[in-house]
């Protein structure tokens, strides 16, 4: 039975070629579509895709004595005296929000620019980044609905599965590749070169593929045959063609849920951590946490969550973007699937101190995590607040607080409430090249 098969499929694909350059101009005085005769399932969804694939570009100044240092998953172009940090992005909400690598984002650029497939260019805001993951997330105004790119899930990947690669490698924008999945569960190892205390980061558990992805290309969506994103591509394996890495998709959807976008960001506690679903499914309740809104409204693993205050919702980001318009006090109704039976719960969103509010409220200093070194990166600093008497300037790394170490936004929140108030410490960092230290009273 297979061998008829295949020889069935073998012959069809031998005649196909030529039954397409016999197809008649028309039928019954109808013109033949060619185009819809030659048309596969990559190329539909290349034409689905294409416009929800952004080009991400920064440049960043470069002061005479104190070049930027270069990192291996991205390429710095001189361009006078400036560096322009190409990249790639897709857009996974209507509302304009942009999905791509940390590494991709310069901080300290003025500005950064997300230009749409028809040459519409936006300026953008960096919501939040998480380096130790390389996943970041950038919003955009653009005064309509955008069209988007599904995320689909990772965790049933198959090596040898067909994979598209849509990207802007080296500024050639929307370009795009078609190659395989070669292998799961990759460790990217980058050169100690990228970190100035000589340390080697890894990321972990990459996916490994064949299509081609060139500088510029980092960023852009890995699509499956059925048109879904399973991954953003990431890296380039250095001196070697036909091998390059991208994050799983699950990872990615758990960090901006979790990490990212999350209500805690805006001083909301709704008490539960959800859980990434299928595509197109409800989002699902991970974890509650005991005393929190969620255990008190009477909410329980498993739920699936359909609407927020009557508006529906299909994955977890769409939940915690309608959250995070919320405001602590606010009761929201949550439409419930459980076991089969909807149900309608009413949640108390508490107040919380975010982790960008006690840094501010403490340092008065604004920092994100740092996308290339170890430390928080300074972005902005309260002109009469503690640090700005230090002084703490932007664009300082500040990687230890007293004998803390402090890698992240949470971690460097984390110490602070742990001190009392007025209490004088000791900030550790450097500024281009050179390290400081300072002593500053927390108020």
């Amino acid at each position: 039975m297979i061998r008829p098969l295949l020889l069935a499929l073998a012959t069809g694909l031998l005649l196909a070629p030529t039954s397409l350059a016999q197809a008649p101009d028309n039928i019954d005085g109808r013109p033949v579509d060619r185009r819809a005769l030659r048309a596969t399932p990559i190329t539909r969804i290349v034409a689905d895709a294409k416009p929800a694939v952004v080009n991400i570009y920064t440049t960043v100044p470069i002061p005479a004595r104190d070049k930027l240092p270069r990192h291996p998953l991205f390429r710095l172009q001189r361009r006078d005296e400036s560096n322009t940090v190409l990249g790639s992005g897709c857009i996974i909400d209507p509302d304009g929000y942009v999905l791509t690598n940390a590494h991709v984002i310069q901080v300290q650029a003025p500005e950064i620019i997300v230009r749409l497939g028809g040459g519409d260019e936006f300026r953008a805001e960096l919501i939040d980044l998480d380096a130790d993951h390389d996943i970041a997330l950038l919003k955009i105004d653009a005064q309509r609905p955008l069209p988007t790119v599904p995320l689909g899930r990772s965790h049933d990947i198959m090596v040898g599965e067909t994979v598209i690669a849509i990207g802007n490698p080296l500024g050639n924008e929307t370009s795009v590749s078609v190659g395989i999945v070669s292998s799961l569960h990759r460790d990217v190892r980058l050169p100690s070169s990228s970190n100035p205390d000589g340390r080697t980061p890894a990321f972990n558990d990459f996916i490994q593929l064949d299509a081609p992805i060139n500088p510029g290309g980092s960023g852009g969506p890995l699509l499956n045959i059925l048109g879904e994103v399973i991954g953003l591509t990431a890296a380039i394996a250095q001196n070697s063609e036909g091998l390059a890495f991208a994050i799983p998709v699950d990872r990615v959807r758990g960090v901006l849920s979790n990490r990212i976008m999350t209500p805690r960001r805006f001083g909301i506690e709704d008490g539960m951590n959800l859980a990434v679903g299928d595509p197109g499914s409800a989002p699902i309740v991970g974890a509650i946490t005991p005393g929190g809104p969620a255990d008190l409204a009477g909410l329980e693993i498993d739920d699936e969550l359909l609407a927020v205050d009557g508006v529906g919702i299909t994955w977890e980001f769409e939940y915690n973007k309608l959250l995070c318009a919320s405001r602590p006090g606010d009761l929201v109704t949550l439409q419930v699937l459980r076991g089969g039976e909807e149900r309608s719960v009413r949640v108390a969103l508490q107040e919380i101190e975010s982790a960008d509010q006690t840094i501010w409220r403490t340092l008065g200093i604004k920092v994100v995590d740092h996308p290339q070194f170890y430390g928080v990166w300074v972005v902005q600093v309260d002109p009469v607040g503690p640090s700005a008497r230090l002084p703490i300037q932007r664009e300082d790394v500040l990687d230890t607080v007293g004998e803390r170490s402090v890698d992240s936004v949470e971690q460097l929140a984390n110490v602070l409430r742990g001190l009392p108030p007025d209490d004088p410490v000791t900030l550790r960092g450097f500024r281009g090249s050179r390290g400081f230290a300072g002593t500053v009273r927390l108020r």
